[in-house]
């Protein structure tokens, strides 16, 4: 009996795709001193001297980035929602926040002192 590979390699292919998937969950590097990430645990330190370099700092790498023009750094929290931070540049200090419903819908977060 002649035994073919590829359909194994077609298999391993796969698996490996899916092993390699990131869920919706959050799948950002958390930081250690805050512990789970939650809206409720990141509140506090959303303040107005929060630059991106700091954000990435406190609440771990963002499980999404966007860079083109104001930067946004998205994180995943509990119930599917996600926390926006918005910077105007690098080195600059925030210049709003939301947080976004597993719907879409959106609610400004205040910016502390």
């Amino acid at each position: 009996m002649k035994c073919s590979l590829r359909p194994l390699a077609l298999v391993v292919a796969l698996s490996a795709a899916v092993v390699g998937c990131r869920s919706d969950s959050m799948s950002g590097t958390q930081s250690s001193a805050l512990g789970t990430r939650t809206y409720a645990n990141m509140l506090p330190y959303i303040t107005k001297s929060l630059t991106p370099t700091l954000a990435e700092e406190r609440f771990g790498f963002p499980d999404a980035k966007q860079t083109t023009g104001t930067i946004v750094l998205i994180y995943n929290v509990e119930e599917q929602k996600k926390v926006s931070l918005g910077f105007p540049g690098p080195g600059q200090t925030i210049s709003f926040a939301t947080l976004t419903a597993p719907g879409g819908s959106q609610t400004p977060i205040p910016i502390g002192d």
